[in-house]
């Protein structure tokens, strides 16, 4: 048992120890009730190995047309608040070597005040859903973008200073505006 990294304390009747190799592994046991009659048999050490030393940290190919890297991150920094966005592949996609799926889009207008973050969860289950994720935060975030940067961003802008006065009437006039930028952007066949 030594060889295992155990021992047996005879003071306690404990197996004791950190075991080294792990597997499964009998034990002989002897025992007694009374120190006379001695019975033995076998015991079934099941270790299990160190979770950490069965991780792999694989790198998807170099080479795949639609390469990400494995994190990504940006931050933008103003006198008076901070965005921060962070995006890293999850241990299972470590494991096998595949892409990070998910993506983010991040933009701050100074001259509008309009600030857009969109985030997308890849789906792992398609082939090449962390291409997707990120043609659809691209897609979306700059068409938001460029219209809170017109006219469409001015006028929710004024919408938007009523809130504090009347915020019923601010959400209001703004969900609908918002509501149809999103639609003309997705094609969707949402209704009001």
């Amino acid at each position: 048992m030594e060889l295992l990294g155990v021992a047996f304390d005879e003071s306690s009747g404990e197996l004791r120890g950190t075991p080294v190799a792990d597997g499964d592994h009998t034990l002989t046991l002897q025992w007694s009730s009374d120190g006379l009659a001695w019975q033995s048999g076998e015991c079934l050490l099941i270790v299990n190995p160190d979770p950490r030393s069965l991780w792999k940290d694989a790198d998807p190919p170099a080479d795949d047309p639609y390469w990400k890297a494995n994190t990504d991150g940006t931050l933008i920094v103003a006198p008076n608040y901070k965005i921060a966005a962070a995006s890293r592949r999850g241990r299972s996609h470590e494991h096998v070597g595949s892409f990070r799926d998910d993506d983010f889009f991040v933009q701050h207008d100074a001259v509008s005040g309009w600030s857009v973050l969109i985030v997308a969860d890849g789906a792992g289950s398609a082939k090449n859903s962390r291409w997707g994720s990120k043609l659809a935060v691209a897609a979306a975030g700059g068409h938001i973008a460029a219209n809170l940067s017109g006219e469409f961003g001015a006028r929710m802008t004024k919408e938007l200073a009523r809130w504090s006065s009347d915020m019923g009437a601010a959400s209001k006039a703004m969900n609908t505006p918002f509501y149809l930028l999103f639609k003309r952007q997705t094609g969707s066949r949402c209704r009001p």
